[in-house]
């Protein structure tokens, strides 16, 4: 069953997240909050996501 953060997820991806922030707290104590770097990992993976939409509507349209 998938669980919700803001959109839904499969089931693990969170404790996955979860387990990547304490491995990230062990060796920088300046890691920000669990819900700041949730929000950064889903900015990052949404601003990829635009970025790989555009470059294939680019490729779509020839420019005369």
């Amino acid at each position: 069953m998938a669980r919700t953060l803001a959109f839904p997820v499969p089931s693990g991806t969170i404790e996955a997240l979860d387990f990547m922030l304490g491995e990230r707290r062990r060796t920088d104590p300046t890691t920000p909050s669990r819900d700041d770097f949730l929000r950064s990992l889903v900015e990052d993976a949404v601003a990829a996501g635009m970025l790989r939409l555009c470059e294939q509507a680019r490729k779509r349209v020839t420019l005369p």
